[in-house]
């Protein structure tokens, strides 16, 4: 085996010999690949319980102001036949009105709409880790069922 521009080289005129050695690198190579793959799988897993914790946390400890919804962007995704938005909102703290930013999935008839409300969640010591919940009592956008349906359904 030649090591060439950095990189291992099999020479196949070396008979059986080079055909051991080919397989053994193509063995090597999925292998590293297989370690590096089931890495990033645990980590993405932990990444997500990580969410998990964070927003059960928030739902169960965290503050609950109502909030007026400032902006929506549409993302263009889904999340389970959700669609999901970036929402801006103002709701009122104790040192003034205050702007949160949040990603939002919902129910496409439950699309978010300036104007209406969303119950952000937040840390009191923590008040940047914020989590946006839909209001079951703002109203909503007429024909938002229709044209946020996820195109997978």
């Amino acid at each position: 085996m030649e090591v060439l521009e950095g990189k291992p080289h099999v020479r196949f005129d070396e008979g059986e010999a080079g055909k051991v050695k080919l397989r053994a690198l193509a063995l090597h190579e999925i292998s590293v690949s297989a370690v590096v793959w089931i890495r990033r799988f645990i980590s993405g897993v932990r990444e997500g319980m990580a969410e998990i914790r964070r927003r059960d946390r928030l739902r169960t400890d965290g503050e609950r102001p109502i909030a007026e919804i400032t902006a929506v962007r549409f993302l263009h995704s889904w999340w389970l036949g959700g669609p999901e938005f970036e929402v801006d909102a103002v709701y009122r703290a104790v040192e003034g009105p205050r702007t949160v930013r949040g990603r939002l999935v919902t129910a496409p008839a439950d699309a978010p709409v300036v104007g209406g409300t969303v119950i952000v969640r937040f840390d009191p010591d923590h008040p940047s880790d914020v989590l946006l919940d839909r209001d079951p009592d703002s109203f909503r956008e007429p024909g938002a069922a229709e044209r946020y349906a996820s195109p997978d359904v």
